[in-house]
């Protein structure tokens, strides 16, 4: 995982996990920006630890390029905290494709845009993906138990089940849709708390 970092803004690489993979042992990894394809190819990713609580756009995946792919990846437990654009696989979506994906890390934001697989999907597409953990952002707004914000993407065949606290606009599967983003046969079944607001 570290040797793709010297690859991740070039579009022409693809990169395939052969087997689990255990990020215990290097707290803090995550990939800041990414342009290529990863194919999980259905293994696991475990303990996953970010904690920048004062920095955007935080996942595994910290920033989606467009056009960039993430398929068949499962991160599984651990926990993701940061400011905003914050999401327990991709940070912020930004015009690439979420596919076939799962996450159950704990996502925490002390600013907006929060949600338990992507955080802000700007344009971006989201689909066959689901979301488990608890999603926090006490103070502020855009929570979402699967994507955040979905700015005029597109939400598809996804669920959401974890537990979701937030301020304003938020909601067990997303927590602000708009510009025409589009959401389809998806659905939450976590609780959901939100303050004061809408």
């Amino acid at each position: 995982m570290k040797d793709m970092l010297g690859f991740a803004d070039s579009a022409t690489y693809t990169f395939r996990l052969g087997s689990d993979v255990s990020l215990a042992a290097a707290s803090g990894f995550f990939v800041p920006y990414f342009k290529g394809t990863f194919d999980g190819a259905s293994h696991l990713i475990t303990g996953l630890n970010i904690s920048q609580s004062y920095n955007s756009s935080i996942g595994l995946f910290g920033t989606l390029a467009p056009g960039a792919t993430v398929t068949n990846t499962s991160v599984s437990g651990g926990s993701v905290a940061g400011s905003q654009s914050v999401g327990g696989l991709v940070g912020y979506n930004n015009g690439g494709t979420v596919s076939n994906n799962s996450a159950s890390a704990s996502v925490a934001g002390s600013g907006s845009y929060i949600g338990g697989l992507v955080g802000y999907n700007n344009g971006g597409v989201v689909g066959n993906s689901s979301a488990s953990a608890t999603v926090t952002a006490a103070s502020y707004g855009y929570v979402g138990g699967l994507v955040g914000w979905n700015n005029g993407g597109i939400v598809s065949s996804s669920y959401a089940t974890g537990a979701v606290t937030g301020s304003y606009s938020t909601g067990g599967l997303v927590g602000q849709n708009s510009n025409s983003g589009t959401l389809s046969n998806s659905y939450s079944t976590g609780s959901v708390t939100a303050g004061s607001g809408y």
